[in-house]
């Protein structure tokens, strides 16, 4: 099901020939814009662009981005609208807000279908935030742009270097992730049991697997795309690539107070270890709150948090 999706979209793309040069960003229901965003505007020349190079940040705003939408919420669970994440993350960041934090800013990496255990749609929802939902895997993205959630959308990975990138990415639903060249095993290897189907990923959804081709830019780009705004909560759940994502921030230009960072495929995609990322958030100016799970939570050392929410279990 996933090659026949990727196929039409790629064909679409290729067909209609499609480009935004209006400067303008691509409208949510422009198939063919997005189409091309996904696949046909994979762009080479951009990939020797420094992140902060202006030519950079404005092909990510004219070509990638996708406004949020003004469109009534199109949720498949209506009745039964999770908003606790996969392991209760929302709650204790909104606690540690005390849960009256209105109209922040959120980036979710992994956003997934944009309903699914997401991290974010809490606050979107129930504190009227806004933000950017991240997921570069063509059918859940397909998904999630048609639950007209109130936030930016990228088609797109996170690069692991300081500038653009083209990778082979594991298509294979909530386990999909950025393939490391070098490593002989994919993100979602590390998900599968050894005696499943490696090639079918059937736990949620059916979704098919396969090997696509992406564009990636790096984080610092797409924030400074959407003007540089102040990141309440940062959460990275992006099978294993999260720590060369991290290293790529410039935290001296930044401003983001809670990072929720997924670890525990750390050294098995990408090279460095949990202690590595200590090592650098701590050098950037964080201290490490607590875990929940399978996720470490960060927070800036000048933010104030409620420390009722270190041990609280919901």
């Amino acid at each position: 099901m996933r090659t026949k999706v990727s196929m039409n979209l790629l064909v679409c793309a290729l067909i209609i020939g499609v480009t935004s040069n209006s400067g303008d960003h691509c409208h949510r229901e422009d198939v063919a814009c997005i189409a091309q965003a996904r696949f046909g505007n994979i762009d080479e020349s951009l990939n020797s662009l420094q992140q902060d190079d202006p030519k950079l940040i404005e092909a990510i705003k004219a070509t990638y981005l996708i406004p949020p939408s003004k469109e009534m919420y199109n949720f498949t669970n209506k009745a039964n609208i999770n908003f606790n994440g996969q392991y209760g993350q929302p709650l204790i960041i909104d606690k540690m807000f005390n849960n009256k934090l209105k109209k922040g800013f959120f980036i979710e990496a992994g956003a997934f279908d944009g309903e699914v255990i997401s991290n974010s749609l809490r606050f979107e929802i129930f504190h009227q935030w806004s933000g950017l939902l991240v997921e570069p895997n063509p059918e859940p993205f397909a998904k999630l742009k048609t639950k007209n959630r109130r936030a930016w959308l990228l088609p797109n990975c996170f690069s692991t270097k300081t500038t653009p990138e083209v990778v082979e990415f594991d298509a294979a639903g909530l386990f999909g992730g950025i393939i490391n060249p070098k490593n002989d095993h994919k993100p979602a290897d590390f998900e599968i049991p050894s005696t499943g189907d490696k090639n079918t990923i059937d736990t949620f959804f059916g979704f098919a697997r396969s090997t696509i081709t992406i564009q990636c830019f790096p984080l610092y780009s797409v924030l400074l795309a959407l003007g540089n705004p102040t990141v309440h909560y940062l959460t990275l759940d992006i099978e294993g690539a999260e720590l060369p994502v991290l290293k790529t921030i410039p935290f001296d230009k930044v401003d983001i107070k809670i990072l929720d960072i997924e670890s525990n495929h750390f050294g098995e995609v990408f090279e460095g270890s949990v202690r590595d990322m200590a090592r650098l958030l701590k050098k950037a100016g964080y201290y490490r709150f607590r875990d929940i799970e399978i996720d470490q939570v960060w927070v800036k050392n000048d933010f104030e948090v409620n420390p009722d929410a270190k041990d609280y279990r919901p």
